[in-house]
């Protein structure tokens, strides 16, 4: 099983449950969420870029530093480092 490293433990177990739904993962894969935005979708693209990444490596750790930035960006409470619980 892949494990992805992070700085922010609470966003770990909600990507390894998001990276266990193959249709989910491939609708970001493949990109088609683009036609449905009404933002510019710099999330979506970096949590699609992240899967790609997971699902093409042969690495067993992967760092979602892009989509750390991009929630950040997104959300002004994401950009640091403080403790966010998981939903």
């Amino acid at each position: 099983m892949l494990h992805v490293t992070v700085w922010w433990t609470c966003r770990n177990s909600t990507l390894q449950c998001l990276f266990n739904l193959p249709d989910f993962n491939d609708y970001f894969i493949t990109g088609r969420y683009r036609g449905e935005l009404k933002s510019t979708g710099r999330v979506a693209d970096a949590y699609g870029k992240l899967v790609s990444l997971i699902r093409s490596s042969n690495s067993k750790y992967e760092t979602p530093s892009v989509l750390k930035s991009a929630l950040g960006a997104r959300n002004s409470q994401f950009a640091g480092y403080a403790q966010q619980d998981a939903q």
